[in-house]
């Protein structure tokens, strides 16, 4: 995942070392920025962007394990650092190599629970060898986290609900069996909106859902699935736009600049972001029709509503993608159903099964 950091301007004789490091890294260069930011984080080993960007140089050359304890030493030093914390997420999903013999003194024997991607593969190549097209992968995107708390009802945080609601979904889709679940993130930390569109390509997912339970002009007891669109559907889809694109100001790390032409870049985005605006909208229509009648979702939320809206989370995914609003904290009684552990796992139960209806 290529992601970058905003490049700081140091002026110290060893943070220009740093800063020389980080050029590097934007020349594509990793493995020359390897020595510089080594003899970096020696000299300043209390600097949190020095290892940083170790973490980084390390990823791009090919070593995860150096990779994540970088990143593990940057969030020692700083823990608010949100973009390390957001790769050793990721890389806690995939599957590490055995660190050497002479870091492994007195630990042999001990076992380890294989992460949810090593589960997935190890699936996906059983399914290949017996001539078998792996299953279709949904990414699930629990919506806000970390110093961005979505919308805030009486009692509770939108954060909160969308990381309890993906987390009991991924559980009921595994139970399933018809489709694979992967999260953006599975704990309470900043996920850039570009970063979680971005791993959907990561992953090659089949569909993207970005889970939200925010504020509502009206309808707030309902179920909203959302597809991407450049034009709102009425005033209602632009008001939840809007509030889901706010969470920009929230956002420490920028997106990555790209080294193709820009215009080549712009003809590349613009196509794929109609194709899956296309396949998106037809899947919006999917999940709603399987969410009514003997599919709906537990009351009071009785009511399933497709929209569409430029919302940022949803672009450049290389997937169809949808937001679902499931249900409102700005209106008391979705806050009140929402906040039952019952109603939580029913819900989730009925978007596992809808959205498994629309993957046929």
């Amino acid at each position: 995942l290529a992601l970058a950091c905003p490049g700081l301007l140091l002026a110290e004789p060893d943070q220009a070392m740093t800063s020389r490091g980080y050029d590097l890294l934007m020349e594509g260069k990793p493995t020359q920025a390897l020595g510089v930011l080594k003899e970096a984080a020696r000299r300043d080993p209390a600097n949190p962007w020095v290892f940083n960007l170790l973490g980084r140089a390390y990823y791009q050359s090919g070593e995860p394990r150096q990779a994540a304890e970088s990143f593990r030493a940057a969030l020692r030093i700083d823990p608010a650092d949100g973009y390390s914390r957001l790769m050793l997420d990721y890389l806690g999903q995939a599957k590490l190599p055995p660190a050497p013999e002479r870091e492994q003194g007195g630990r042999q024997g001990r076992s380890r629970r294989p992460s949810s991607l090593e589960e997935q593969a190890r699936e996906e190549l059983e399914a290949l060898a017996k001539g078998k097209t792996p299953a279709p992968l949904i990414l699930i995107d629990p919506g806000h986290g970390g110093a961005d708390k979505g919308v805030s009802g009486a009692s509770l945080a939108e954060k909160d609900v969308t990381l309890s609601l993906a987390m009991q979904m991924e559980r009921e889709l595994k139970a399933l069996g018809t489709v694979r679940a992967v999260l953006t993130r599975r704990s309470d930390h900043d996920v850039p909106l570009w970063a979680r569109a971005a791993m959907a390509t990561l992953y090659a997912a089949d569909l993207m859902v970005s889970l939200h339970c925010g504020a509502a002009l009206s309808a707030g007891r309902s179920v909203g699935v959302f597809w991407r669109n450049a034009a709102p559907g009425d005033e209602q889809d632009a008001a939840v736009a809007d509030l889901e694109n706010g969470v920009q100001r929230f956002e420490r790390f920028v997106q990555p600049a790209f080294a193709r032409e820009a215009s080549e870049a712009s003809l590349l985005l613009s196509w794929r972001q109609g194709g899956a605006s296309v396949a998106g909208e037809r899947l919006a229509g999917c999940l709603a029709r399987a969410l009514t009648g003997p599919g709906a979702p537990p009351a009071p939320l009785s009511v399933v509503r497709v929209g569409r809206g430029p919302f940022r989370v949803l672009e450049a995914g290389g997937c169809p993608a949808l937001l679902v609003e499931a249900g409102y904290l700005s209106d008391t009684g979705a806050e009140q159903a929402l906040k039952r552990p019952d109603f939580l796992g029913d819900l989730a139960a009925c978007l596992a099964r809808g959205l498994t209806a629309a993957m046929r």
